[in-house]
């Protein structure tokens, strides 16, 4: 009667070398990935809360838009705003609609405005309502010190509801 191997076992019945090498390299495999991750996470930036430009290096009456934190900072002759693109109301957030710059977009005697997807409210380069039943646009803080200007991400401020702190995204 002929006795068949087992697995993990040469035809003398002893253990074949690929049945340690396997494992081990598998093992070998598992801790290198798991360390890479470990590695990338600690080596990772932690995002920030806020942004930091010279206020140089934006231009004049021209939205600049940061889409991480969907901010618009625009310069004006009396300092720097920024301008939060999402929606006041819940249901055009849900729905993805935005609050967006239209160079091309001619309202008040003036090229460029901001229009809202849902609505079709047009704001000016301040934020201010132009035409269209919204409010105004939220704005996050910004502060101006030895011409760097730094914008905070975490709230924003209702110009509607005299400034209150609210939240950036109504959900």
């Amino acid at each position: 009667m002929a006795i068949e191997p087992r697995i993990g076992e040469d035809m003398q019945g002893g253990v074949s070398p690929f049945a340690c090498i396997v494992p081990g390299f598998l093992i070998a495999v598992a801790l290198a990935v798991g360390g890479g991750l470990i590695l990338v996470t600690c080596l990772r930036a932690a995002p920030s809360d806020s942004y930091r430009t010279r206020i140089e290096q934006l231009p004049l009456e021209t939205p600049v838009y940061l889409s991480e934190p969907g901010i618009y900072l625009v310069r004006l002759s009396e300092g720097v705003i920024a301008l939060d693109h999402n929606e006041p109301r819940r249901e055009d957030v849900i729905n993805g609609c935005f609050i967006r710059w239209r160079e091309a977009l001619e309202a008040e005697g003036r090229r460029g405005s901001f229009r809202s997807d849902c609505t079709g409210t047009l704001y000016d380069l301040r934020g201010m309502t132009l035409a269209g039943g919204g409010p105004p646009m939220r704005r996050h803080p910004a502060t101006e010190s030895d011409g760097t200007v730094t914008v905070s991400f975490k709230t924003c401020l209702d110009p509607a509801a005299g400034n209150a702190v609210v939240p950036c995204r109504p959900i």
